[in-house]
């Protein structure tokens, strides 16, 4: 216990001197960061500057000093060290890179694109002194020296490789026909495509001649050849457009080739397009636009029937004469039509004036149209009923009348009417009238809940309940309405038919009653429920 005393004193003895001596203490804690000199004791006036650690380094707008003020406290610390940025981890050629962040410890991977292979370490890290290792090449695929075959030769390289893309094509000695396809390539996989053709001696001779046009036969007449036939400009061919030397001659027949015509060129609005000689648009025929009066051709005005059989371009368009700005419209706005713009009015508001104005080689017609707030007549006025708000002598779009009546007068309605948009109010009004609806008649075999009065007043209800023994038929509550009769009628109340069966199927002395007795007991229950009534 001497000893906890001690150790408690020695600390308050500590305390005093720094604060009688000036120290400020140890200094505030640096995320990624300390002080550059640590100090034992830091006395009033002390300046301590931070750094950052590896791999960090300080935000701009900070300040990476602090200074021990008169008060023993230090002054506020606001530096923050943030990971350094490596930069760019560096480009690599025929590949990339995946750096989802460029800062102090996060890593690099690379990539090659298709047909080439990553020769070196595939990644980096962004370390304290930049980024690690070096960048990887891309080294491309290479495929072996393609297969050779007989009676034809394979083009060769330009050297010794073959790398990935390389196509190598081969070709068959004279009187020889290439079977298969003429080309193989080298793949990603570092391998070649398919298998090399072969030749076969074969030739079909002439493939045909076509009028207005030719035929390209650069793979030669050979078995497998294949010739393609070709129109002149301005014809397109009708038929197969190719032949295929098989081991019985050419296949199919030579097609023919037909002069090429447009359809018929499009219209525009607001302008004409010049008509040929005859229906027809043959290749080469140019069509002339034109605008009418008041509007101004926006394109070239002439297009071109082209050897595809469409036109060289789309048509131009008339524009109409540009007026401006047609005016604005307070509570309202307005929408164009070509040279026509129609102004319309906001939800509650009607246009005073033409709706309209065109554009005409004078500017736009006529004047900007205004909106008027759209007002009801004034509310309809009720007999034995008074209209809120009275004082107000206009009825806006949207106002509500609210009426009552005075009293002894019940409201049949609804008593708020609206100002729609049309300027006029939604519904009729309600009416005033005095309800007064006669005491029913008792239900015979049944009574009224709730006492009775002699008149009663508009929605005034009664509830109806039936005798022991007794089923309600109708509804158990009625209303006194309008029409000064409770709706709905009255219930009835009838014998329940288990009262009936009891009745009837009563045994004395293990005989049943006989029904003389039954009818009489049936009269003497209904005359007691009468009285119970």
């Amino acid at each position: 216990m001497e000893k906890v005393s001690e150790r408690l004193l020695l600390a308050l003895m500590a305390v005093w001197v720094a604060r009688v001596t000036g120290d400020c203490g140890k200094p505030p804690i640096l995320e990624n960061g300390s002080p550059e000199n640590p100090q034992t004791t830091s006395p009033v006036g002390t300046i301590l500057a931070y750094k950052c650690f590896p791999g960090y380094t300080f935000q701009e707008g900070g300040s990476k000093h602090i200074t021990c003020r008169e008060n023993s406290t230090w002054s506020p610390l606001r530096a923050v060290c943030e990971p350094i940025n490596c930069g760019s981890p560096g480009e690599i050629l025929n590949g990339y890179f995946d750096a989802p962040d460029s800062t102090f410890g996060n890593k690099v991977i690379f990539y090659c694109d298709k047909g080439f292979n990553l020769v070196g370490k595939n990644s980096r890290i962004c370390t304290a002194n930049g980024w690690s290792g070096q960048v990887p090449t891309c080294e491309i695929v290479q495929c072996p020296e393609p297969p050779r075959i007989s009676d034809g030769t394979v083009s060769s390289s330009d050297s010794d490789s073959w790398p990935f893309g390389s196509i190598a094509r081969y070709s068959c000695l004279d009187g020889y026909s290439l079977i298969g396809e003429e080309t193989i390539t080298c793949t990603v996989s570092g391998e070649w495509d398919k298998d090399p053709p072969r030749c076969q001696a074969l030739n079909c001779g002439n493939p045909g001649e076509i009028l207005n046009g030719y035929y390209n036969a650069s793979s030669g007449t050979t078995f497998g050849s294949k010739v393609v036939f070709y129109c002149d400009e301005g014809f397109r061919i009708v038929g197969t457009y190719f032949r295929i030397c098989t081991a019985d001659g050419w296949s199919g027949s030579v097609p023919t080739c037909k002069i090429v015509k447009c359809p018929e060129p499009p219209r525009i609005s607001n302008g004409t397009v010049s008509s040929s000689a005859n229906d027809s648009w043959p290749f080469g025929t140019k069509a002339r636009y034109s605008c009418h009066d008041g509007y101004t051709l926006i394109g070239e005005e002439i297009i071109t029937c082209t050897a595809t059989g469409e036109w060289d371009k789309d048509p131009p368009r008339c524009q109409a004469l540009n007026c401006g700005n047609p005016g604005k419209i307070l509570n309202g706005y307005y929408t164009t039509f070509g040279s026509k713009v129609v102004f319309f009015c906001d939800k509650g508001f009607r246009i005073i004036g033409t709706n309209f104005r065109i554009c005409t080689a004078d500017g736009w017609s006529g004047q900007v149209p205004t909106c008027e707030t759209v007002k009801c007549p004034e509310p309809p006025h009720i007999s034995n009923g008074t209209v809120s708000p009275s004082d107000s002598h206009s009825w806006p779009f949207g106002s509500i009348a609210r009426y009552s009546c005075l009293d002894g007068y019940s409201l049949i309605g609804e008593e708020t009417i609206n100002c729609t948009a049309t300027g006029e109010w939604n519904k009729d009004p309600p009416t005033c009238k005095v309800v007064r609806c006669d005491r029913p008649p008792v239900p015979t075999n049944g009574r009224m809940v709730g006492g009775f009065q002699d008149t009663y007043t508009y929605l005034d209800t009664i509830t109806c309940k039936c005798n022991e023994g007794f089923t309600m038929v109708g509804s158990s509550v009625i209303e006194c309405r309008e029409n000064n009769t409770f709706v709905p009628p009255p219930p009835i109340c009838e014998l329940s038919s288990s009262l009936v069966t009891t009745l009837a199927t009563t045994h004395t002395g293990g005989c049943e009653r006989p029904i003389g007795q039954q009818l009489g007991l049936l009269l003497i229950l209904g005359v007691s429920a009468a009285f119970l009534t």
